[in-house]
């Protein structure tokens, strides 16, 4: 293969080529595919029925043994209100498993030994990261977490690399201020830890008051907000309340893998309204 230095290629078996040195077809070094290595594999709501079939567009990513690379080499859609089937247009979902309601499904792009390959959603309630892979199925890489309703439809949203955008955007928790450290639920998937694109709303009660709070992951200490430490805001200044998150009204913070962040202010003066826009999913990298 004729190319200058610097140029990159990926074969059929999902190798890496570096070309090092040279001008002609010499010069090629085979990196392999890296630990984690996942590119590729966007998916969809597909259009024909977005509460329930995805799209998902090819690529390319290691296992989670990170023993073989699993190349899609297809756009294959599934639909998950039906049993797993090969190929595109087939069901998609665990057997003996059904979409749950107001839950979080999995999607895993999967190979058999003679290198075969599809896609397969599992209920994490039912079967959680471990699902039971469909017959002479031995390989899997999770690829992405959808959230579904109270209707057990997929919220449908537009995935851009690793970040999801919902359609709309949903209130996921509001209450009086804590001033004590307090998880609450974002509408994330669970069994993950990804990072949720929140807004957060914040209304002091009272006059000529300047309130701080703090948004954490349960990962970090839980510390008390102050006039140094915050990255949530409130103030009022003559009865018109204003809200603010310091200059940061998306404050980013990682979640549990029950799908909570902490939240914590300085004064039980007031509420706050979360609304969840989506989330970022490294998927496992």
């Amino acid at each position: 293969m004729t190319a200058d230095p610097g140029s990159q290629y990926n074969d059929e078996g999902g190798n890496i080529y570096v070309k090092a040195t040279g001008t002609g077809n010499t010069g090629w070094s085979n990196l392999q595919a890296p630990q984690n290595y996942l590119t590729g594999l966007n998916s969809e709501n597909d259009a024909v029925d977005s509460d329930h079939d995805i799209l998902i567009n090819t690529g390319m990513a290691k296992d989670d043994t990170d023993t073989v690379v699993i190349k899609l080499s297809a756009a294959t859609t599934k639909r998950t209100d039906d049993t797993f089937a090969e190929g595109t247009g087939q069901g998609g979902f665990a057997a003996t498993e059904t979409l749950p309601i107001s839950g979080t499904i999995h999607e895993w792009v999967i190979s058999k030994l003679d290198g075969t390959t599809d896609v397969f959603y599992n209920n994490h309630a039912t079967s959680g990261l471990s699902p039971t892979l469909p017959t002479d199925f031995v390989y899997k890489r999770r690829n992405r977490s959808w959230q579904t309703d109270s209707s057990a439809n997929i919220i449908n949203g537009t995935w851009d690399g690793d970040d999801f955008w919902l359609n709309v955007p949903l209130q996921v928790s509001t209450g009086a201020f804590p001033n004590t450290g307090t998880l609450i639920t974002v509408g994330t998937p669970v069994g993950i830890k990804i990072i949720p694109n929140l807004n957060i709303f914040s209304a002091v009660t009272g006059t000529d008051i300047d309130l701080e709070g703090l948004l954490t992951s349960p990962d970090q200490a839980d510390t008390a907000p102050s006039s140094s430490v915050f990255n949530l805001f409130a103030g009022q200044d003559t009865g018109a309340a204003l809200w603010a998150n310091a200059g940061n009204d998306n404050p980013k913070v990682l979640t549990n893998t029950s799908g909570q962040v902490r939240i914590r202010y300085t004064s039980t003066s007031g509420t706050y309204t979360a609304f969840l826009h989506g989330w970022k999913d490294r998927r496992d990298r």
